[in-house]
Parts: structure tokens; C-alpha cells; sequence
């Protein structure tokens, strides 16, 4: 009632108020609708379905789409999260470079505050485990667990230490 057009649409065309696109007026491109003067959505097909897509996620899904505030990919995150104000990083990489840490360099080895072992430890319980001494004694030796022992032999941690 009364709306003015945001283009002047040539006869026979009919822009697309989403991406801005003229595109022919008919069946193919646009969607019927009998409460406009020409018969049509104000919308093509493909925004369309885009946008009815886009809010039926917004309202039965538990995850939004997000850009990453470092690298700016797109990411899915949980609505009670970005509610609560977390989420702005697609990785805790990208959250650790924005913040200005390293966090690699922070959790290897000797570096990380929670290492109970150094880096000349691991060589002797690698040479020791070599040499044939038993798993018992090494453990008590050092006091760890056996899986901390069996990743260390196996290399899942400890990687850098030759």
C-alpha cells in the first residue's frame, strides 16, 4: 500500500530485491504471489529458497553459522553458546592468535606447566625400555601411569624428543 519501488523495474523484468539481479518476470524465476500487481515475489526462487532455508535453521536448529573473527571462515556454533558470548573463533588456534599467545609452543614438553617429566627423562625411559629393564620399575622410578608410559614408547606424546 503505497510502497514506492526501490528500482524501476523495465517492463517484462522484475529485480530481485535480495541480490539485486533483473531477471525476465514469469514462472521460472520467481514464485507466484496474487498480493503484488505483477503476480510475483519480490524475490527470485534461488533467494528464495535461500532465505526460507536460512530461518527455518534459525528456528529448528541447535547450531548458526558464524564468521571467525581471526580468519573469517564461516564455522557452525552452538546458540547457547553465542549467547553467552563465546564462539567468536572457529579454532582455538585462531582464538590463541588473536589473543596473542602461542599455543603450541606453550604445550610442548618442558614448556607446559603441568609436565611432571623432562625432555632428559623421556631419553632414559626410552634407552631404559631399549635396554630391557622391566615396565614396573620405570613407572616407579618416575612415577607415572602406563599409558604415559606406553605413549611416550609409542610416540603419541613427546613427539620433539628424540
Amino acid at each position: 500500500m503505497g510502497n514506492k519501488p526501490k528500482f524501476d523495474d523495465p517492463i517484462g523484468f522484475l529485480y530481485c530485491r535480495y541480490c539485486e539481479e533483473l531477471k525476465p518476470l514469469d514462472s521460472k524465476n520467481f514464485y507466484k504471489n496474487q498480493h503484488t500487481s505483477h503476480g510475483f515475489m519480490i524475490y527470485c526462487k534461488v533467494c528464495d529458497d535461500k532465505k526460507r532455508t536460512d530461518r527455518w535453521l534459525s528456528l529448528t536448529s541447535h547450531t548458526v553459522k558464524l564468521n571467525c573473527l581471526y580468519c573469517e571462515k564461516e564455522f557452525w556454533a552452538e546458540k547457547n553458546r553465542v549467547k553467552a558470548g563465546r564462539n567468536k573463533y572457529c579454532s582455538k588456534k585462531c582464538s590463541g592468535k588473536a589473543n596473542g599467545v602461542l599455543l603450541a609452543v606453550y604445550n610442548n614438553g618442558e614448556a607446559n606447566p603441568r609436565s611432571r617429566l623432562t625432555e632428559k627423562d623421556v631419553r632414559e625411559i626410552r634407552k631404559m625400555q631399549q635396554d630391557g629393564v622391566k615396565k614396573k620399575t620405570i613407572l616407579e622410578k618416575f612415577n607415572i601411569k602406563s599409558s604415559h608410559f606406553h605413549n611416550i614408547i609409542n610416540g603419541r606424546i613427546w613427539k620433539h624428543v628424540v
